[in-house]
């Protein structure tokens, strides 16, 4: 008996410490003002008092005053500014910002390998921390659309190239049975710029010549040809999409989600939500919801008015109840907090966590029997769950009922209609299919198109045009005599052939004509392979193994050049761009080396 005296009247101390200590709020000011007048001594242990209140109230994360500690570390650089950075990061954990800081006073300092370790931990929270996460994600999916965009681009303008020559021998020859020959050339002139006539971009001469092109290709060609008009296509599209998705802010209803679950503080989400309360006057789980944020903001008072108007419209749930009790206990007012918890004992006979906080009351009232009784009761109604039921509260001795994503389900279920915040896209049905349709999409599905038809209705009374594996020269049926070699021109075949009164000149001529041609191939295909990484596999007909190579090198290329410098500062300022750099300009020179050394090596 006298031991269970002694814990009361030690509870009863701690209750009266509780409550006498200040709130969440005015424990910040004591913060700042440490921080205005640079008390350096008291400083440290004001943010320890303000993390104590925090825990009060179960606030797990304090992400704006966590940020407020980095700004103000990042001005003032001092032998404190770690301390302060190191608090920052225990407010928050999953703030970039405080890594990122600290690893840049840890290099300062030559303590690389801390800085190192802080540096790479500070990349795991931009993963984990949500604004950065968003950011990251819209980034990067840009960032990879751009890419495959711009490799299938060069690959397009590879494979145009390597074929225009035996297109434009086709086309004058097609022009040759209408006109003669000076008149021809300008005809198939003509036919070849046919997009540039009708007023029409470089773009459009590109898929156009593109198309025309299809008849060269073997199978893997024309169906990677098919694809990449079709993901051009869809590129533009996907990007909004994309943007869209995860550069509009998120909801109220998500935003709230996230303080509850994860015990955060966010005032402007908080006084967003509380202007909502004019329309959703009267539905219960609303003033639930604001009670128990306004409550971890350290306002006892307005939380108290919240669960007043929680329980008056809902009668049926005992967790209005429940708080009220709490706060009733947390003010000393213990008599109060017995009425609230057997209110709600009444609503609900199993509420295990108004009888574990009956307990408490009872204990607190000298009425052990009774808190022996309740106490039972909790533990009989929690079964075998070990785990702690509720959140701790201002009090040690009462848990309050855990709210969450189905307390917030319940309001946009009881809300009227258009009074919450829109979801996070806004983007349209009609907005989707105007990008699927847009001048830029329109070219590659209407590309697409006309390589098919080509290859649909292609001639083959005419044949067409290839180019002889020997010196490099296009013929066609038409104007080749000799039938003895399918990828020989006459030429070669009588040259290399047949041998019949070919003279030593004739064959010397010809032999220049090879090496010429062969030193030409070689410095194409290099100075393709210095410019655009994969040209080489694209122009031996290795289709995807060239988009492969070629996107890993513009997307490294477009990572050092433009995503680290310009768009990394943008999402986090204090993230040092230069590892990041280095690691892409690695990866560059390793990318273009492979390019470039494999068209060297081909003749």
């Amino acid at each position: 008996m006298i031991r269970r005296f002694v814990l009361v009247v030690l509870l009863s101390c701690t209750a009266a410490t509780v409550h006498a200590a200040s709130t969440l709020s005015e424990s910040w000011l004591r913060v700042q003002q440490a921080l205005a007048s640079q008390d350096y001594e008291v400083l440290d242990q004001r943010i320890l008092e303000f993390q104590q209140a925090a825990d009060d109230v179960a606030v797990r994360r304090l992400t704006p005053h966590a940020e407020a500690l980095v700004t103000w570390a990042k001005d003032h650089p001092s032998p404190l500014a770690e301390s302060v950075a190191r608090r920052a990061r225990v407010l928050d954990p999953e703030l970039p910002s405080s890594y990122f800081l600290l690893s840049r006073i840890q290099w300062e300092r030559r303590q690389w390998p801390g800085a190192l370790k802080t540096y790479f931990t500070g990349w795991w929270a931009m993963f984990l921390f949500e604004p950065s996460r968003r950011a990251l994600l819209s980034s990067i999916g840009t960032w990879l659309a751009a890419t495959v965009a711009w490799t299938l681009l060069a690959a397009l303008l590879i494979q145009a190239l390597g074929y225009l020559r035996q297109l434009s021998h086709d086309a004058v020859e097609l022009s040759s049975l209408v006109f003669r020959r000076p008149n021809a050339h300008v005809l198939a002139l003509a036919f070849l710029g046919l997009p540039v006539f009708f007023g029409f971009g470089p773009l459009w001469l590109l898929m156009y010549l593109f198309a025309m092109t299809w008849i060269y290709m073997g199978v893997s060609q024309r169906v990677a040809a098919v694809v990449s008009c079709c993901v051009l296509a869809l590129v533009l599209p996907a990007i909004a999409l994309w943007q869209g998705w995860y550069s509009l802010s998120a909801s109220t209803g998500d935003r709230i989600a996230t303080m509850l679950d994860e015990r955060s503080l966010d005032p402007s989400t908080l006084r967003e939500f509380s202007e909502l309360e004019p329309e959703l006057e009267g539905v219960a789980p609303y003033h639930m919801v604001l009670g128990e944020l306004v409550r971890m903001h350290g306002d006892a008072a307005g939380a108290r008015l919240q669960f007043q108007k929680a329980a008056l419209h809902d009668d049926a749930n005992p967790d209005p109840l429940i708080f009220l009790g709490n706060l009733a206990m947390e003010e000393g007012d213990i008599q109060r907090a017995i009425q609230r918890y057997d209110a709600a004992i009444d609503l609900e006979p199993r509420a295990e966590l108004a009888y574990h906080n009956l307990s408490a009351a009872y204990d607190q009232s000298r009425r052990f029997q009774e808190g022996d009784a309740a106490r039972d009761m909790a533990r009989q109604l929690a079964g075998k769950r070990t785990k702690p039921i509720g959140i701790r509260g201002r009090d040690a001795r009462v848990r309050y009922p855990e709210l969450g994503s189905e307390t917030l389900g319940q309001l946009v279920a009881a809300a009227p209609p258009g009074s919450m915040m829109p979801p996070r896209s806004s983007l349209s049905g009609e907005e989707v299919l105007g990008d699927l349709l847009g001048p830029a999409s329109l070219v590659f599905w209407i590309g697409a198109l006309v390589g098919l038809v080509v290859l649909a209705v292609r001639s083959r009374l005419l044949g067409i045009a290839e180019v002889c594996t020997k010196c490099g020269k296009v013929f066609c049926p038409r104007c080749k005599t000799a039938t003895e070699s399918a990828t020989y021109c006459s030429q070669c075949i009588s040259v290399f052939l047949k041998r019949d009164m070919v003279s030593i000149e004739q064959q010397s001529a010809k032999m220049e004509q090879i090496r010429r041609w062969d030193l030409r191939a070689s410095v194409a295909r290099r100075i393709a392979g210095i410019l655009v990484p994969g040209s080489h596999e694209l122009l031996e007909g290795k289709i995807w193994l060239g988009l492969v190579v070629g996107f890993v090198g513009w997307f490294l290329l477009w990572g050092l050049l433009i995503w680290a410098p310009s768009v990394l500062p943008s999402i986090d300022p204090l993230v040092a761009v230069v590892p990041v750099q280095i690691v892409f300009g690695i990866g560059c020179v390793l990318a273009w080396l492979r390019s470039i050394a494999g068209a060297w090596n081909r003749r």
